[in-house]
């Protein structure tokens, strides 16, 4: 199945004609969305310097419940993060587990934002349990 969609709301982050493109398969989907830069006002969100990039999604979901065939996905997701931070950016939520020092080369120059809002929003550290960022 192919699903195109297109934004009602013409000053979206979507671009350039305010579409995206999902395909859904048996085992997971693959989404294409534009999305312009500028429209990004997440500070500490991770985007390519280019005016017009793309956020290109690979879900991908087990045939099986066999551990064996989660953990392929899992490892084929960490290839996949190596192949695609050689050359862009990526949001790296969920796919596999990461370091804290592949956390750290994530944020880059940003670390030290991101662990000071840290500090000051969640002292308790009670949010994002699991992720091992600091």
């Amino acid at each position: 199945m192919i699903v195109i969609a297109r934004s009602k709301n013409p000053t979206s982050a979507f671009a350039p004609s305010n579409c995206w493109l999902a395909v859904v398969a048996v085992n997971g989907q693959v989404a294409l969305v534009p999305i312009r830069r500028p429209a990004i006002c997440s500070p500490l969100l991770r985007m390519p310097a280019d005016d017009l990039c793309y956020a290109f999604n690979l879900v991908r979901i087990p045939a099986t419940s066999d551990a064996n065939e989660a953990n392929r996905l899992v490892d084929a997701n960490k290839a996949t993060y190596g192949r695609v931070k050689a050359a862009g950016t990526l949001y790296p939520v969920s796919a596999f587990p990461m370091s804290k020092g592949e956390w750290r080369d994530h944020f880059g120059s940003a670390f030290g934002q991101l662990d000071a809002a840290k500090q000051q929003y969640d002292p308790d550290e009670i949010l994002t349990p699991g992720y091992e960022i600091f």
